[in-house]
């Protein structure tokens, strides 16, 4: 049996709820359980001072149902496609905007969870 899991994600410390400035690092396309296209993103939040440098896991899934999401992340980002028409989800690595962070649990683990994201300014 195959399991979605990264060695960086079981041993990542917990990131205290708050807003931190962050920086897309890594983005991987994948699917959904639901089999719905998707990609994960890996996010390094910036700074001078812990938890800088520390990363956070997020999923986008491309359904209809989930593109406020998206539109929440190209409105704090202020990405853009560059055709209008769709975007290449590795056109993100590298945008950075602020991440409202919550705890949340996840199989009986808790984590950090990202509720919004802002803008830098």
């Amino acid at each position: 049996m195959r399991f979605n899991v990264t060695d960086e994600e079981l041993n990542a410390p917990m990131v205290e709820p708050g807003t931190y400035p962050a920086r897309i690092d890594k983005v991987k396309d994948t699917s959904s359980q639901k089999g719905n296209p998707m990609f994960y993103v890996t996010w390094t939040l910036m700074g001078d001072a812990p938890p800088a440098g520390q990363k956070v896991f997020e999923n986008f899934t491309m359904t209809p149902e989930a593109y406020w999401k998206l539109a929440d992340l190209f409105q704090a980002t202020g990405f853009k496609s560059t055709d209008g028409t769709g975007f290449d989800s590795m056109d993100l690595v590298g945008q950075v905007c602020r991440l409202v962070l919550v705890e949340d649990e996840y199989e009986g683990r808790k984590r950090a969870k990202v509720k919004t994201h802002l803008p830098m300014a």
